[in-house]
């Protein structure tokens, strides 16, 4: 569901990601009046991306509406363990989105604080990168 149907490059540089930076451009509330935000930089891959959403629906009974505020369009390549420099890029691995300190990962509306709250907590174990809750 998260992957893109079209990517303009099939393999792409790997940036660095700066831990102190924050995102001045999605550092706040613009649909819903719950979210999740990051405090550190990292990537998150589709499958991520897809656990974020089963989690949410389930708590939610499919009643409230949620905005994803991040998509994985960039591609993360490896070679395999055992070949020698050279040769090559490597193949294509996952689609990633990659994370500044204070992006909203997502925004929700119309779900209880309780179900938010024990959401929050079961996303916090399963996601590698440290978040936070924000309020509208």
């Amino acid at each position: 569901m998260f992957n893109p149907s079209l990517v303009k490059y099939k393999k792409h540089q790997r940036n660095r990601l700066f831990g102190k930076v924050v995102n001045k451009k999605t550092f706040n509330l613009k649909f819903g009046t719950m979210g999740i935000k990051t405090i550190e930089s990292g990537y998150l891959t589709t499958t991520h991306l897809e656990i974020i959403r089963r989690i949410l629906v389930k708590k939610s009974n499919k009643t409230a509406k949620i905005w994803f505020r991040i998509f994985a369009r960039k591609i993360i390549t490896a070679k395999a363990k055992d070949s020698r420099m050279g040769k090559g890029k490597g193949l294509f691995v996952c689609f990633v989105s990659p994370l500044q300190a204070g992006t909203i990962l997502f925004e929700i509306d119309g779900l209880s604080y309780a179900h938010f709250l024990e959401a929050f907590f079961y996303l916090k174990k399963k996601l590698p990168v440290k978040i936070k809750m924000v309020f509208l």
